[in-house]
């Protein structure tokens, strides 16, 4: 659909067809980072108004998660025909709302800035401590090492794969894509903790080896994404094992992070590929349950070390194609 501008403006000024195009390419961009602009601006207006809310009676506190939820929400208003921006403001939309029932259920209060500062502040301030300013050299280049080989896993994905016919196609695919968002989490923890560091502010790690994992509860409970792995420790297992219910804790938070993978999934690209997270995650869930039965934590350390690489690896297509897909690859 042309814009009206354009078309009013064609009437005074007449454009040739290759011109004509290109400046209607060129409204559709604009159009789109405006749009983009706009629902970054809504977003961030529910969650500063939930830093607000979150202070006071159980009422408002109740007042503040709605106002997180409204938050989450807004990504359905980005342009469909852009899934990166859906999918980035659904993550951040979605982390930020976890971030409000930390403080929801939290019995202290924090200042207003504190609590903006754990709502926005892509980390779990309750884990961060104070120092002098530094550069951290091994976090900064940690980011840059993995830089690298997020790029060259893009560049498998993107150049080596359409090379392969058939199965062979997706087999590389896959791999270029496994690597890439493996190393894209590292660089960009180590990118953060590096600027954390540099403002004088420690942040544990959040990514520690994960490849080096003896067991799927190792990977995603004490190796893969820390703060997460915390999030859902707290709000959805603990509950469960203070009852003595360790499996239905398990249960829940892999259920858990199975919504959160599949909403934001959902609201870039659609049901099939949200369906595709939520079996992955139900697959780890039950890999978990599995473990804890066969007592893998007693297996030879490199059984259970390649038993947790095909557990995790072999299911890694359902949930490296929908966040290929987000990426528009």
């Amino acid at each position: 659909m042309r814009c009206p501008w354009i078309i009013l403006s064609s009437c005074f000024f007449p454009y040739e067809k290759e011109d004509f195009q290109e400046n209607e390419e060129f409204s559709k961009r604009i159009v789109v980072i405006l749009n983009g602009t706009v629902v970054c601006v809504l977003a961030a207006v529910f969650l500063v108004t939930a830093a607000v809310l979150v202070k006071g009676t159980w009422r408002r506190r109740r007042l503040a998660i709605l106002s997180a939820i409204s938050a989450a929400g807004v990504p359905w208003l980005a342009p469909a025909d852009v899934p990166l921006l859906r999918g980035g403001l659904a993550v951040w939309t979605t982390w930020s709302l976890g971030r409000v029932i930390d403080l929801v259920s939290e019995l202290h209060d924090r200042s207003f800035a504190a609590r903006l500062w754990h709502i926005f502040g892509l980390i779990d301030t309750r884990q961060t401590t104070w120092a002098s300013p530094a550069v951290d050299i091994k976090a900064l280049g940690k980011t840059f090492a993995y830089a690298v080989l997020a790029i060259a896993g893009l560049m498998i994905a993107i150049d080596v794969a359409p090379s392969f016919d058939g199965t062979w196609y997706w087999y590389v695919r896959w791999l270029g894509g496994a690597l890439f968002f493996y190393s894209l989490a590292d660089a960009v923890e180590g990118g953060v903790r590096t600027l954390y560091r540099a403002a004088g502010i420690v942040v544990p790690r959040q990514h520690v080896l994960p490849i080096v994992s003896r067991s799927v509860q190792e990977f995603w409970g004490k190796r893969w994404n820390r703060a997460v792995g915390a999030w859902l420790r707290m709000h959805c297992f603990l509950p469960f094992a203070r009852r003595q219910q360790i499996r239905t804790g398990l249960a829940a938070a892999f259920c858990a992070s199975a919504v959160f993978h599949a909403y934001f999934t959902w609201v870039a690209v659609g049901g099939v590929m949200a369906l595709a997270m939520v079996v992955f995650f139900l697959i780890q869930g039950v890999c978990v349950l599995l473990e804890l039965w066969a007592g893998v934590a007693r297996w030879n350390p490199l059984f259970a070390h390649l038993w947790t690489v095909v557990a995790v690896l072999g299911c890694s297509p359902l949930f490296i194609e929908p966040l290929l897909r987000i990426l528009h690859v």
